[in-house]
C-alpha cells in the first residue's frame, strides 16, 4: 500500500509539473550543479532495479567532470527518467550505456542508450506526447502513464536544451540531452577514477 501510494504520488506531481510547464509558471531554481554527480546519484537509485533483472549499467563519463548552470532537481529528474525509462525497457541481461560528452560546438552531450525492446522511429514522436502509449505486444507488458518523456523534454526545453531519440524495434533507444554552451561552468579533471564513475555506481549485474 506504502509503495503504491508513493507511486501514485509521483504520478500527480508528475502530471502537475507538465501542467505548470505548459501554463508556463514552472520556472528554475538556478545554481552551480555539479552534472557527474547527479548521474552517479541516479545511477545508484536505479541500480538494484536493474540487477533484479540483471541489466549491467555502464557509465562513462570521459576524462572530465562538468558543472553547469541549472535546476539541481530537475536536473535529477531528467537523469532519472531517463534511466529508470531505459531500464524499464530493456530485455533481461541487457546493459544500460550513460555517456556524457563534449559536442564540438562546445555544448554538452548526455545520452543515455539501451538495447531494449526499442520502438519504430516514426512513433517518437507519438511517444513525446503526453499520456501516449506506443501501441504494439511488446510494449504492453510495461506499466506506464506515457508522463516520463514528455516532461524529460520540458524539463530540458527549460534548460535552453534539446532532446533527440534514436530508436528501432528490438535493437534499443538512444536518448541525447544537450545542454548549450551558455550553461556550462568548469570542467575539473577526474585522474583519480580514471575518467569513470566510481565501481559501485558504474555498473550493476545479479
Amino acid at each position: 500500500i506504502g509503495s503504491a501510494g508513493t507511486h501514485l504520488l509521483s504520478i500527480i506531481e508528475d502530471v502537475l509539473d507538465l501542467s505548470r510547464f505548459e501554463a508556463g509558471y514552472l520556472t528554475l531554481d538556478e545554481q552551480e550543479v555539479d552534472l557527474s554527480e547527479t548521474i552517479a546519484s541516479a545511477v545508484e537509485r536505479v541500480r538494484c532495479t536493474a540487477a533484479e533483472r540483471g541489466i549491467t549499467i555502464d557509465a562513462d563519463l570521459g576524462t572530465a567532470a562538468y558543472r553547469i548552470r541549472g535546476d539541481a532537481f530537475r536536473l535529477k529528474q531528467i537523469v532519472n527518467n531517463l534511466l529508470s525509462n531505459a531500464v524499464k525497457f530493456s530485455l533481461p541481461n541487457g546493459t544500460v550505456s550513460v555517456e556524457l560528452t563534449p559536442a564540438p560546438s562546445g555544448a554538452l552531450d548526455l545520452r543515455v542508450i539501451d538495447q531494449g525492446i526499442g520502438m519504430h522511429q516514426e512513433n517518437v514522436p507519438i511517444a513525446l506526447e503526453p499520456f501516449m502509449q506506443i501501441e504494439g505486444g511488446l510494449n504492453r507488458r510495461f506499466e506506464g502513464c506515457g508522463i516520463g518523456l514528455p516532461l524529460t523534454r520540458s524539463l530540458v526545453q527549460l534548460h535552453q536544451g534539446s532532446l533527440t531519440i534514436d530508436s528501432a524495434p528490438r535493437k534499443g533507444t538512444s536518448v541525447r540531452v544537450r545542454f548549450p554552451v551558455e550553461r556550462i561552468l568548469a570542467t575539473h579533471g577526474m585522474e583519480e577514477t580514471g575518467g569513470r564513475l566510481p565501481e559501485s555506481a558504474m555498473s550493476s549485474r545479479r
